[in-house]
């Protein structure tokens, strides 16, 4: 309500889009919302006819549309959130929601590959920690290979997620709550340090494990946080390697 208010007062293209952002928080993900999904669509198409090279709009675009239903809808603006943002990380990396729904590995995997080298640029130059790379992107990167049958990249990707969570000063995560453990299956390595580590750690070497067959190599899966879903998988992978 007071970011309806805002908008009321401010009907710029900017609120706007703070408002349908909004909006789109209060929408699950990955699901097609017949009730809000419309609403933020129209909002931001209105502007994409306008305004074709926002940043903004491209983002929110792809998110609005990454679900099964609609992602065809998002792939003009997924493919062109990159070059409106060159320099951010996160803008290669968003389109590769699109293309993982479509099943474009190739771009997919080329979106990711851009996410990390610009990351990994970047805190160099900033001289942070390695643990401030986007592994979110690199979680993804990984899945791509596998789909298209690069195991040995897929392997080198899980060794660099194997080396982070093996650096981490703490792998103390978030408090387990039923919302963590629903946005796990959704790739909730995006959430603070160290659980976009240690949470991504856990989802590539599982991945890699069980698509390559490594039954044996279930039993060396570190359980890395205490949650119930965590517990329960790695239990599925205990059993599976005996």
């Amino acid at each position: 309500a007071a970011m309806k208010a805002a908008l009321d007062m401010y009907p710029d293209d900017e609120t706007q889009l703070f408002y349908a952002q909004m909006l789109l928080s209060t929408m699950p993900e990955g699901v097609v919302d017949p009730e809000i999904q419309p609403v933020v669509a129209n909002i931001l198409e209105e502007i994409y006819s306008r305004k074709p090279t926002h940043p903004g709009v491209l983002h929110y675009l792809t998110h609005v549309y990454d679900d099964p239903v609609n992602a065809e809808k998002g792939l003009t603006a997924a493919r062109a959130y990159g070059k409106s943002a060159a320099s951010v990380p996160h803008a290669h990396h968003m389109p590769s929601h699109i293309f993982s729904r479509l099943g474009l590995w190739e771009e997919s995997a080329a979106s990711n590959e851009n996410a990390w080298r610009i990351s990994e640029a970047d805190v160099r130059r900033a001289g942070d920690s390695g643990e401030e790379r986007d592994f979110h992107a690199l979680n993804y990167l990984q899945y791509a290979y596998i789909q298209l049958g690069r195991y040995r990249d897929a392997k080198r990707v899980t060794a660099i997620f194997k080396a982070q969570y093996d650096a981490l000063t703490s792998k103390t995560t978030a408090p387990d709550t039923p919302l963590l453990q629903a946005k796990h299956v959704k790739g909730r390595t995006i959430f603070a340090l160290p659980d976009r580590v240690a949470f991504g750690y856990f989802d590539t070497l599982s991945r890699y494990l069980i698509e390559t067959g490594d039954w044996q190599g279930f039993a060396d899966v570190p359980l890395v946080a205490p949650s119930r879903d965590f517990v329960a998988m790695k239990t599925e992978l205990d059993a599976a390697a005996a």
